[in-house]
């Protein structure tokens, strides 16, 4: 008999889901297999950095929300390939998550149809077409999710780069 093995990584503070301390941005790319979505995971950074912790997960509901917390009022924009707006407006107003507190950016259709053939063969400037729809002015934390059809999308492109261009560009 075989047992689920799930991999977390502690942070400092003993949560899952880091917290924003003195810097600007956090990038995290969040991807799926077909047994599992990631909407469980990002429904928990959304909550985290708008209340304080994640209170929709398991055995979180009873805690306290602590509005002193390094995470409150930390804008999240989530970067979309798959989903619309609507599909994250309504998973967030279900949490009663304020819609001031994070953006999405939906750009698949886009990204096939203009950004692919206009940046072909120019991975950087596809990359920074990207990045620029971002709103780089606030404290935030950045949600690429399934990053995987990017990958696929765009030739040559490998998660390393993909990670290391945003952290660049942003």
């Amino acid at each position: 008999m075989t047992s689920q093995r799930q991999d977390l990584v502690l942070f400092s503070n003993q949560s899952v889901i880091p917290s924003i301390q003195d810097e600007q941005h956090r990038m995290f790319l969040i991807t799926s297999t077909g047994s599992s979505g990631p909407q469980w995971l990002i429904n928990a950074f959304v909550e985290t950095h708008s209340k304080g912790s994640p209170q929709s997960l398991n055995g979180a509901s009873g805690r306290n929300t602590n509005t002193n917390n390094d995470n409150h009022n930390v804008m999240t924009t989530i970067l979309s390939l798959v989903h619309g707006k609507e599909h994250y407006t309504s998973n967030f107003q279900k949490l009663q998550i304020n819609s001031n507190e994070y953006n999405i950016v939906v750009f698949m259709t886009d990204l096939v149809m203009k950004q692919i053939p206009k940046y072909q063969g120019n991975k950087l400037k596809l990359l920074q077409s990207i990045v620029d729809q971002i709103d780089n002015n606030t404290r935030q934390v950045i949600i690429l999710d399934q990053p995987e059809f990017l990958l696929s999308l765009v030739a040559g492109l490998t998660a390393d780069e993909l990670f290391n261009h945003f952290i660049n560009l942003i």
